[in-house]
């Protein structure tokens, strides 16, 4: 398990992907990055094929891959989640991190719902409420699952009727 955070073209649930290509010619422009041409057959060497993943000159353990239309990495240091914002621009994208936030600088970061911006502040606030109200959980629990409780619940209930 760990902390993804992405460059992502996604807005409201519509996917628009990066191009492969735009993500190659950016590393090959690049004098930050660089890409490292494992020829092994260990998972390691493999797995830096399968992303495209190039090494971040900054830091020996930070890397970027591309992926499913995406540029992405895992427990990314704060000076490599500051050069995501700097370079997601370029790629007419954002930056999200694994719980949904929006960067637009490690200090200024942002939710999304119902295609408005939450400020953190309004978000963690609300956050916070919810947690602290007990039927809010119910809510939450019956919100989900509610639905299929009274179906199954009608259906055993036809089924004692008729047997």
């Amino acid at each position: 398990m760990g902390y993804h955070v992405t460059i992502t073209r996604e807005r409201n649930g519509i996917e628009s992907p990066i191009p492969l290509d735009d993500w190659l010619a950016h590393v090959r422009e690049s004098s930050e990055l660089r890409f490292d041409k494992p020829e092994g057959e260990d998972p390691v060497s493999r797995f830096t094929r399968s992303v495209h993943a190039a090494a971040w000159n900054c830091r020996d353990d930070a890397w970027l891959g591309w992926s499913n239309g995406e540029i992405w990495t895992k427990n990314p240091p704060e000076e490599l989640i500051s050069y995501m914002i700097e370079i997601a621009p370029k790629f007419s994208a954002r930056v999200r991190g694994d719980e949904g936030e929006y960067y637009r600088s490690l200090e200024d970061y942002y939710y999304e719902e119902d295609e408005r911006q939450v400020p953190r502040a309004e978000y963690e606030q609300r956050l916070a409420k919810r947690a602290k109200n007990p039927w809010q959980h119910l809510k939450n629990f019956f919100g989900r699952f509610g639905l299929t409780i009274l179906i199954v619940g009608f259906l055993f209930l036809l089924r004692m009727l008729f047997t």
